[in-house]
């Protein structure tokens, strides 16, 4: 909580500075001088630009954030890392330490994984669904026309009792 009491009194006098730019520029340098005050919306708030196509590893890698070279480099180590930190920085804060809390971090962290394992086993996951498919249709219609039968004996059977 003291970090983001000192984010508020230092609010006016450490405004990120080469403001004059495009306003996607001014949310990004305003989200890393957050970010730096260890704020976990702020590496929500990047992870999110990330996702949606903004490049601001540049930015990232002059900023005093720590974040090592070789992940600046690539967008989706970037992006895990965000959200990593962004999910360690709001289990701090939480009061909730005897197991893993869903987090809005924790959750957007696992959908990225789920949709990247996706997009890398695309075609494997359109395979294996349609023969999942073959396999139950095969063995409904199979235990449909065996049962059909046995099912039509026995109620002409129940009939005449």
């Amino acid at each position: 909580m003291t970090k983001f009491v000192d984010f508020e009194l230092n609010l006016e006098y450490q405004k990120p500075e080469n403001l004059s730019l495009s306003p996607k520029f001014k949310a990004t340098s305003y989200y890393i001088w957050a970010a730096e005050f260890g704020d976990a919306q702020a590496y929500y708030n990047l992870a999110y630009l990330l996702q949606q196509g903004y490049q601001i590893g540049g930015q990232l890698s002059q900023s005093e954030l720590e974040i090592p070279a070789d992940v600046t480099q690539d967008n989706d180590k970037l992006l895990m890392y965000m959200f990593e930190k962004c999910e360690q920085l709001e289990q701090e804060l939480s009061e909730d330490t005897e197991g893993k809390i869903f987090t809005p971090c924790f959750l957007a962290r696992h959908n990225w994984m789920l949709s990247a394992f996706a997009r890398k086993y695309q075609t494997e996951i359109r395979v294996v669904s349609i023969c999942v498919f073959l396999i139950a249709m095969t063995t409904l219609c199979y235990v449909s026309s065996h049962y059909r039968g046995r099912y039509i004996a026995n109620s002409y059977l129940l009939q005449s009792v």
